[in-house]
């Protein structure tokens, strides 16, 4: 699957706060470290919604043209 750029953006955006929120546990910001944790989760259900949703859109495209054979 190639991602396209707002996709991998918003990957390293939450790679970034799982980052940060991972470096704060080693210091005074817990709390800092979990809301960035609680985004980063935010974001990633996100991207994963979109991702389940183009899988559909494309197996009802596939349906709609007359293939029935299902996508790994």
């Amino acid at each position: 699957m190639e991602m396209d750029v707002k996709t991998k953006n918003k990957i390293e955006e939450a790679d970034n706060l799982l980052a940060n929120a991972l470096a704060s546990l080693d210091s005074d910001k817990i709390p800092r470290g979990i809301c960035e944790v609680k985004k980063a989760q935010e974001i990633l259900n996100k991207l994963l919604k979109e991702y389940k949703q183009e899988q559909a859109q494309r197996q009802q495209a596939k349906r709609e043209a007359g293939d029935w054979t299902m996508d790994q």
